[in-house]
């Protein structure tokens, strides 16, 4: 017989148990989720859009919907460069022995990578921004 295992979080495939645990993958799980269900819906949209023609405020709308739905994946892809390049010692929940030892092999790479993120996220927002001023005031 197949030996079966049990995870007490709850099943793989169920991303809302990640809820409970670790909010971060969960909106990044579910935002990534519902952007798999809409970007071809509005990638159709634009293609559509050559041959036919829109109400002036359909495209602009689903713009919108994508670059909220897209703004988790783009702060992570940067969270995730950060990491790479200190070496896991940025973002992370190491002993002080490991941090130690972290700080060694890495020097001076450490620490400023914790603004990246942050600092893409902040130019993200501003393109969102100057795209609500251009579209709709």
């Amino acid at each position: 017989m197949e030996k079966q295992l049990y995870d007490v979080r709850g099943r793989q495939m169920n991303i809302f148990r990640l809820a409970r645990f670790y909010k971060e993958g969960f909106v990044h799980a579910f935002f990534y989720r519902v952007l798999v269900l809409v970007a071809p819906i509005y990638g159709i949209l634009i293609l559509t859009s050559l041959i036919f023609v829109y109400p002036a405020w359909i495209i602009p709308i689903f713009t919108l919907v994508v670059w909220v739905l897209f703004t988790p994946q783009i702060f992570e892809t940067a969270k995730g460069a950060a990491m790479i390049r200190s070496g896991g010692a940025d973002f992370n929940r190491f002993n002080e022995e490991y941090r130690f030892t972290i700080k060694v092999n890495y020097g001076k790479k450490q620490g400023y990578g914790v603004l990246l993120p942050f600092i893409v996220l902040a130019v993200w927002i501003l393109g969102f921004v100057v795209f609500l001023w251009y579209n709709f005031i």
